[in-house]
């Protein structure tokens, strides 16, 4: 398995040393796919690429992006679920418990008349229990519970439908997996597919035959690494080369990926020069300020940044 992590200073910006990184990679390789966390960093790394004169040749997306040009290009012709589209479903799988709790608790009260509990009885059971099924359903509908259901199909949905085991949970997480199989139905039916689940059919399919789109892959300060993008670092690593860049204070989160996939987290020592700008003057240190007051701000921060700046041109 090829996979190098490294510790290094990172900012917005693509480093000196990163980018002589990423043509050293380009030409062993002929392509390179850089992950970024957002749309911010992937615009600014964008824009160094071009500036270096490397910008052919480095595709710079994140995680989802990633996921969704793999998919375009090896999955089986679902398009994969957008964030309003996976609310509106989650939530209408939720209303569709509603529906069921009401007829259970029809079929309840219906029991019980026909075991001959009096029409009395049975009147106030077909009244009464609909009624607290329909109550527990819209306790259990609400906007936190949607977002919390949402969240979880999108990071575990091809996990739950592997391992939930009815037998081992309560009733309230039950309904969550009774509500999540009905919106993986709902997927199936509308021809989707959550990210993760195309995430962990690419996993399999990697292990078989690897594109020359993921020869190369570089992970640039993405914290967010959940089960199904490691599952697919791992399956990529399998025939290519994945390098894992995190910030110098991740020293925990680099131990704890070391150990997932077995290998050395390499040594700050010999990268702590690799800076994200100018490394000239590693010694200078860094000032943090916080002014109170929109009209105080440009005085005091004018005043900072010429301190700082005498302080440096002494230092030199």
């Amino acid at each position: 398995m090829s996979i190098q992590i490294e510790r290094i200073p990172l900012s917005v910006q693509l480093g000196t040393e990163e980018l002589r990184a990423l043509e050293g990679l380009l030409e062993s390789s002929g392509r390179v796919t850089l992950i970024v966390p957002d749309f911010g960093v992937r615009d600014a790394c964008r824009r160094a690429l071009a500036d270096a004169g490397c910008g052919v040749g480095v595709d710079v997306t994140t995680p989802d992006g990633w996921i969704q040009s793999l998919w375009e290009l090896m999955g089986d012709g679902g398009r994969i679920v957008s964030g309003a589209q996976r609310r509106l479903l989650v939530t209408r799988s939720l209303l569709c418990n509603r529906e069921e709790g009401g007829i259970r608790g029809e079929g309840v009260a219906s029991a019980r008349s026909v075991r001959g509990e009096g029409a009395a009885s049975a009147g106030g059971a077909q009244s009464e229990v609909p009624a607290s099924a329909e109550q527990a359903t819209e306790d259990f509908c609400t906007p936190g519970m949607i977002k919390m259901i949402a969240r979880a199909a999108r990071l575990y949905l091809p996990y739950i439908e592997r391992r939930a085991d009815s037998a081992t949970c309560s009733a309230s997480e039950r309904r969550i997996v009774r509500a999540l199989e009905r919106y993986a139905r709902s997927l199936q039916d509308l021809g989707l597919i959550e990210g993760s689940s195309a995430a962990a059919v690419l996993s399999e399919g990697l292990a078989g035959r690897l594109p020359a789109c993921v020869g190369a892959v570089v992970l640039r300060g993405v914290h967010e690494l959940p089960e199904y993008l490691l599952e697919l670092i791992g399956a990529v690593a399998s025939g290519g080369m994945v390098r894992i860049v995190l910030e110098l204070e991740a020293a925990a989160e680099a131990e704890a990926l070391a150990q997932r996939f077995g290998v050395a987290a390499h040594g700050v020592a010999a990268l702590a020069q690799m800076s994200a700008g100018d490394a000239s003057h590693p010694g200078i240190p860094l000032r943090f300020a916080e002014v109170c007051g929109p009209s105080a701000r440009e005085a005091a921060y004018g005043l900072i940044v010429s301190a700082a700046a005498r302080e440096a041109g002494s230092a030199a």
